[in-house]
């Protein structure tokens, strides 16, 4: 069973915020477009705060913006998801 980690904040209360990643079960997911879209999105923005987590406090400030892209782009993916399903 593949899981994607999905790092949101605000957006969807069942998936928690920030450092509360949550994970989807992504065999439940449609099989559209808009859904594997999602799974490299948020993929790339799981391996991003990966990176960011071993940075020097330096670093994670320089780099905090970029972060929290990462997390807004994986959360609007997870929602076209989510309303490509209906």
């Amino acid at each position: 069973m593949r899981r994607v980690v999905v790092v949101v904040c605000g957006c969807m209360a069942i998936l928690g915020c920030a450092s509360n990643s949550a994970f989807i079960d992504t065999s439940k997911l449609p099989d559209t477009y808009q859904c594997n879209h999602m799974k490299d999105i948020c993929k790339e923005a799981q391996e991003f705060e990966s990176r960011y987590t071993s940075m020097s406090a330096d670093e994670q400030k320089e780099f905090k913006n970029l972060l929290m892209v990462y997390r807004k782009q994986c959360s609007s993916a997870q929602e076209e998801c989510l309303k490509s399903g209906k």
